[in-house]
């Protein structure tokens, strides 16, 4: 999933993400093992941990200092600050690719040649995303906080793109609970709604005051998910 973020908000995105990766990419990649991967926009890098379990080594990639900064590391784990067309010479060899929230901020232009520049043939190209229902949070909480009119598609793959066969496609409703502490950091994360939120709170720094808002509550903080994952293969010997 990707929230826009900004300066201020870049290390509360990295410090907390719902814990979402894991279980689609469980359901999503089931036993296959690769050697060597590449997470495109890999944020805070939890997108890049979830995939070990499924890999001897991944490259996380973003062209963001500020979240590479907040990477967390990993012996398995190497980051740079980069895109896909920016990639240290030799970093190739991949036989996956994956796409955590980010497509619809890549160039799809010349995106197959690209990689087929990087990748192992018969690579396979792993992406999805998730969209989180926060409406029922912000409605309790009474904050003067509009949701996203973003028209931002969470569900893009590559499935109209030349050059891809899709291998899977899936889809899914999940659900998990937080603590007043990370209900915080998924309404922050947002750079809009961070700022939204320094205004209500008067405050340049407005954690600890939603943090203190939330735990007031006596509720369930149960929060629903959408999701979507598909599994493609980069086609070679096009024209």
């Amino acid at each position: 999933m990707v929230e826009r973020y900004g300066a201020r908000s870049a290390g509360v995105y990295a410090s907390y993400r719902p814990p979402l990766h894991h279980p689609i990419v469980s359901e999503a990649l089931g036993t296959r093992h690769f050697e060597r991967a590449l997470d495109l926009g890999c944020g805070g890098g939890h997108s890049a941990k979830a995939l070990l379990d499924h890999c001897d080594f991944v490259l996380g990639i973003d062209p963001s200092p500020g979240m590479i900064a907040h990477a967390m590391p990993h012996a398995r784990i190497a980051y740079h600050v980069a895109d896909v067309t920016t990639l240290p010479a030799g970093e190739q060899n991949f036989d996956l690719v994956s796409v955590a929230g980010a497509l619809p901020y890549i160039d799809l232009t010349g995106f197959h040649a690209q990689l087929q520049r990087l990748c192992q043939q018969y690579a396979k190209i792993f992406v999805y995303d998730f969209k989180l229902d926060m409406s029922p949070i912000i409605e309790v909480l009474q904050l003067p906080v509009m949701q996203s009119s973003s028209s931002y598609a969470h569900e893009l793959n590559l499935s109209h793109i030349d050059g891809f066969s899709t291998v899977s496609l899936g889809t899914a409703r999940k659900s998990f609970v937080a603590k007043p502490k990370e209900v915080a950091c998924i309404l922050l994360a947002n750079a809009d709604r961070f700022e939204q939120l320094a205004v209500c709170f008067d405050a340049s720094d407005p954690m600890q005051s939603l943090e203190a808002l939330i735990a007031k509550k006596d509720h369930s903080w149960e929060i629903a998910a959408d999701s979507w994952y598909a599994l493609h293969e980069v086609l070679y010997g096009l024209n």
